[in-house]
């Protein structure tokens, strides 16, 4: 199954678009929407509506993955957390005192120590 990534990846190439020409769409850098293909980000909700309409596929099957840190971060952008504060709320959450002292020293490397231990 592919990743949301490589789905977004698909439709940028499939409109034979650059990365820069791509982020200009959606008001964003081409290191932006590099990262969104790696799946290291991914874009916002209304950014991912707009990727799957051009795409002509639904945002459902845009985003649905079997990867658990992707899976993450769809719960974390269909919530509105901002990536400190969904660390900071997943370190509240979890049992793990190694986890919540990695998620408090800081949000958002929290977060990605969770994406990376997932």
């Amino acid at each position: 199954m592919k990743t949301t990534g490589e789905r977004i990846k698909d439709i940028r190439l499939e409109l034979g678009e650059t990365l820069e020409e791509f982020g200009k769409r959606f008001n964003t850098s081409k290191v932006t929407v590099f990262n969104w293909e790696k799946g290291r980000n991914l874009p916002n909700k209304s950014n991912l509506k707009e990727i799957a309409e051009l795409g002509g596929i639904p945002v459902k099957y845009l985003v649905s993955t079997n990867s658990v840190g992707e899976r993450i971060q769809r719960i974390r952008l269909e919530n509105g957390y901002s990536l400190n504060t969904f660390g900071i709320e997943i370190g509240k959450r979890l049992n793990s005192e190694r986890v919540k002292e990695g998620l408090y020293q800081g949000g958002r490397m929290g977060f990605h120590y969770l994406i990376k231990n997932a």
